[in-house]
């Protein structure tokens, strides 16, 4: 998803994951409260994006909690 500048679907997540579209939303939904990825909506579409910054703070602290 990092790399899908434009975002993507809850949809296309799981497609190339091989889960369930609900649940794929699901958590995306918690990454989007956790401030890991952002969310627009048009119409019943919901894109979501990954917010780098967040990304590599998370990345940096469980490094250094393992590390």
């Amino acid at each position: 998803m990092a790399r899908a500048k434009k975002g993507i679907t809850s949809t296309e997540v799981a497609e190339q994951t091989g889960t369930m579209p609900t649940n794929t939303s699901v958590h995306l939904s918690i990454l989007r409260n956790a401030g890991l990825v952002s969310s627009t909506k048009a119409g019943r579409t919901v894109t979501y994006r990954a917010d780098g910054d967040a990304l590599q703070t998370l990345s940096r602290f469980l490094i250094d909690a393992v590390g």
